[in-house]
């Protein structure tokens, strides 16, 4: 049995094929020999759709939930409940792609945690992936279904949050700091406090700008955050990258 599990998962999914494919035809066998039963053309033909199809779903069934596991493994961070940078940014485009069809706004918070550093050089990395996870759900927890929201990388964090103009987003980032600061990070016996800044940055949808323009803009801002003292949320002050279509490329 224990062969079985270690083999290469196309030749095991291989097998479960092979037996779930037997499954009719020997249903069929046994049905005969038990109850010695004589059915018409029409019987016997209703009775293998049936079964094949049950068969065949089941197969279908249990390839899909090693997709769903494959799938999410792909593109979840590995520390967090958040997606990871490759699967945001292909979400986030699609968002976008939507926001040029209908002429609508989206806008990206680039978020990082202050003095993180100082966290795991004080603690333990264990407490700093304790953070980081708690961040992670915090962040989740506050977003709509349509929102799209990752882990960067390191104690960076990005959000995406579709249909929505910059002073909207702007709260969205001021709700996230405030809960950040009143939480208490615990693990096992350590109790910290965090902080967290933030760049906020908005453009409407068009053919001349991308998702990655406006993380990059973001993630500028953010830095003035920092620049500015850390704890606290910067907005774009610029109208020109806010409108491309309306001041140009």
């Amino acid at each position: 049995m224990k062969f079985i599990f270690n083999l290469q998962r196309k030749y095991l999914f291989m097998m479960v094929g092979f037996v779930v494919a037997s499954l009719a035809p020997s249903g069929w066998f046994l049905m005969c020999r038990l109850f010695n039963y004589e059915a018409t053309h029409q019987g016997i033909y209703l009775y293998m759709f049936l079964s094949t199809a049950i068969s065949l779903g089941a197969f279908g069934f249990i390839v899909g939930s090693y997709q769903d596991v494959l799938f999410r493994f792909l593109e979840q961070d590995n520390l967090t409940i958040l997606l990871n940078q490759k699967a945001f940014f292909r979400k986030a485009d699609h968002h976008y792609q939507l926001g040029v069809r209908y002429k609508d706004y989206l806008s990206v918070i680039m978020m990082d945690i202050d003095n993180f550093k100082d966290v795991n050089d004080d603690n333990n990395h264990m407490v700093g992936s304790a953070v980081l996870k708690k961040v992670g759900f915090i962040i989740s927890e506050g977003l709509r279904e349509t929102d799209v929201a990752a882990r960067f990388g390191g104690d960076e964090f990005v959000i995406c949050l579709p249909r929505t103009d910059l002073v909207m987003a702007g709260v969205v980032a001021e709700r996230v700091r405030h809960v950040i600061e009143a939480t208490t990070f615990t693990y096992k016996e350590f109790n910290i406090k965090v902080t967290a800044s933030f760049g906020v940055a908005a453009m409407k949808c068009t053919a001349n700008g991308s998702v990655e323009m406006i993380a990059e803009r973001a993630d500028h801002l953010l830095y003035k955050a920092k620049d500015a003292g850390r704890n606290q949320v910067v907005l774009d002050d610029d109208p020109a990258f806010f409108d491309v279509e309306k001041h140009g490329a």
